[in-house]
Parts: C-alpha cells; structure tokens; sequence
C-alpha cells in the first residue's frame, strides 16, 4: 500500500510493484525501468517527468494520470489488460488511440 507515497526522483530499476496501490502517489522524476506495475492502481498518481523504460503494465489502471507525450507513447505500446479491483482497461485508463 503506497497510497500517497512520494517516490520523487527514485530510482525504482527492476522493482516490483505488481498489485501495488499507488493512488495519489508522487512518481515525479522517477525512473522506473524494467518495473513491474502489473496491476497496480495508479489513480491521480503525478508523474509528469518519469521515466517509464521497459516497464510491465499489465492491468495497471492510470486514470487521472499526467504524462508526458512521448511518456505515453511508450505506455500506450505496452498497455494490455484490465485491472482486477477497479476493473479499468489499461489502455483505456491512458486513453491510448
């Protein structure tokens, strides 16, 4: 459970966070590379500038979460599934085209 948590600037190579409550957490400046976030909520999570490379995201649900175009892109061509407590398509939660 990291709800509210502020992981500003961390470095969260390799970490898993499958299943992890991540609503309203502060993912500014993070760099999450070859993270698992295979079914975590991110709901209003900020995380504007981070760093998302290789990262697993499976069923994660990222509504009402700010990202940066080419931040997107990179999620939006990874994004499957559907997140098992909100029940939200992970690409739909990004609003991928």
């Amino acid at each position: 459970d990291l709800r509210g948590a502020s992981l500003f600037g961390a470095k969260l190579q390799d970490a898993d966070l499958s299943g992890a409550d991540l609503t309203d957490a502060t993912l500014d400046s993070a760099v999450l590379e070859g993270t698992n976030l295979s079914n975590a909520v991110l709901e209003n999570a900020f995380a504007f500038n981070t760093k998302f490379i290789a990262v697993t995201i499976e069923g994660a649900d990222f509504s009402n979460v700010p990202l940066r175009g080419d931040a997107l892109k990179t999620l939006c061509a990874a994004a499957s599934g559907t997140n098992p407590v909100t029940g939200r398509v992970t690409r739909d939660t990004l609003e991928c085209s």
